[in-house]
């Protein structure tokens, strides 16, 4: 239980400022003050509006898919060697 208690709170501690700042990126003012004035999306189309925002955007997107395509199988292939014991990986298992 311990465990996972310390997880979560990592987890907490990485993703409260990603939370913190999607929630103040809604925020209808310019200057971030509480409480809000307002909520509005007007920032997210002012920065869809811009090419450069566009297609830094696109270009992200890109990026993490082909990690994601090239990660996702080379980790599944590593975890199963290591697992199944195949050669010189046999002393990475804890077992």
């Amino acid at each position: 239980m311990a465990f996972v208690l310390v997880v979560a709170g990592a987890y907490g501690l990485v993703l409260a400022p990603v939370l913190a700042v999607v929630v103040i990126s809604v925020f209808a003012q310019e200057i971030v003050s509480f409480p809000p004035e307002g909520f509005t999306l007007r920032w997210y189309a002012n920065a869809w509006e811009k090419r450069e925002f566009a297609r830094g955007f696109v270009t992200s997107l890109q990026v993490a898919f082909a990690a994601s395509a090239i990660g996702v199988p080379l980790g599944t292939a590593a975890a199963l060697a290591i697992n199944r014991g195949f050669g010189r990986m046999d002393g990475l298992r804890g077992r």
